[in-house]
């Protein structure tokens, strides 16, 4: 390859990376997405025993959501929790947010849903996946 050829592939790549225009926004969007990492919020409702934890621990290959730490229920009050946990995978970062929903399930009459619903109402955009 000829020496001007050379210079003229190097200069074509040197405008290609700094081209902000319309046809270089995917290549932004990635970028960006790699350096800040992806946002993801996961609830897994069900009643005591089935395995909620293991679930999300298997989905991610690591001991996220303790499975010594699940709260029973507290009687009639039934509440939700967030746990934030940071993961990275060669390179890449995941901010995951765990909502954890102890006593939803375990009740013979299912009233207490009302406060799950509404919590799904009210963050619903959010959420990509309904089951």
């Amino acid at each position: 390859m000829s020496r001007a050829k050379l210079d003229e592939s190097r200069t074509s790549v040197a405008e290609a990376q700094n081209y902000w225009g319309f046809a270089n926004f995917p290549n932004q969007v990635f970028r960006r997405a790699i350096k800040d990492g992806f946002n993801f919020t996961l609830m897994v409702v069900g009643r005591s025993g089935l395995g909620k934890s293991t679930f999300i621990n298997t989905l991610f290959m690591a001991e996220i959501h303790d499975l010594k730490e699940a709260p029973a229920s507290t009687g009639s009050t039934v509440r939700i929790e967030e746990k934030h946990v940071k993961l990275v995978e060669n390179t890449v970062k995941l901010n995951l947010t765990l909502v954890d929903t102890p006593g939803f399930g375990d009740a013979v009459n299912n009233t207490r849903w009302c406060v799950l619903t509404n919590f799904l109402i009210f963050f619903s955009p959010s959420f990509l996946l309904f089951f």
